[in-house]
């Protein structure tokens, strides 16, 4: 959690927010909930959000985090920032779109589209390094719901239906053949 999730606030990519104390705490139980697991590698978007969770998991593991770029969030472009009800106030078409969860593009920022194939290279290389194997990938709600859509082969406008909490944990599997969604934004572990 940060002030602006608090605030309601959409933060995307160029927004590098850090954790309020809420969210450390967060970040500390998301990692504890992990240490008993067997991890190969630790892989992190850049924003210090991110960061610091992976950071927090890494405690427990002797290993050291990789941080990729192209594990940010969406760029937000012109509604980075602003609360529910301001995003309500853009552009009718958007507005629309951002509703009804089919965003082509986010006014001048990314689509989902380019955030699921720039984040999915990333897993495509963290698979050839390290398969089999577990790897924990810390990141944004846009890039883990894209993601997920990507290894499930479902339509990317579902992503919009995912929606991860701060300091979820979701599993996917990966095998041969296909992916298995194991479990979706689990939170157990985050109750106090």
């Amino acid at each position: 959690e940060t002030v602006w999730n608090k605030e309601t606030r959409l933060q995307g990519g160029g927004s590098d927010i850090d954790l309020n104390d809420m969210g450390k705490k967060q970040a500390e139980m998301a990692a504890e909930s992990l240490k008993g697991e067997r991890l190969n590698a630790i892989a992190s978007s850049t924003l210090k959000r991110a960061l610091d969770t992976a950071q927090a998991i890494a405690g427990y593991h002797n290993l050291e985090v990789q941080a990729y770029p192209q594990l940010k969030e969406i760029d937000a472009g012109s509604i980075d920032g602003l609360k529910g009800e301001e995003i309500s106030k853009t552009p009718p078409e958007f507005f629309k779109q951002w509703a009804s969860g089919q965003i082509e593009r986010i006014p001048g920022g990314e689509s989902l589209r380019e955030v699921q194939d720039r984040a999915w290279g990333v897993v495509e290389e963290l698979k050839k390094r390290y398969s089999p194997g577990k790897v924990v990938l810390v990141s944004h709600t846009f890039v883990t719901s894209t993601l997920i859509c990507r290894a499930l082969g479902v339509d990317l406008r579902l992503s919009r239906r995912l929606t991860a909490s701060n300091g979820g944990v979701s599993l996917l599997e990966f095998s041969s053949n296909y992916v298995t969604l194991a479990y979706f934004n689990r939170t157990c572990h985050l109750v106090t």
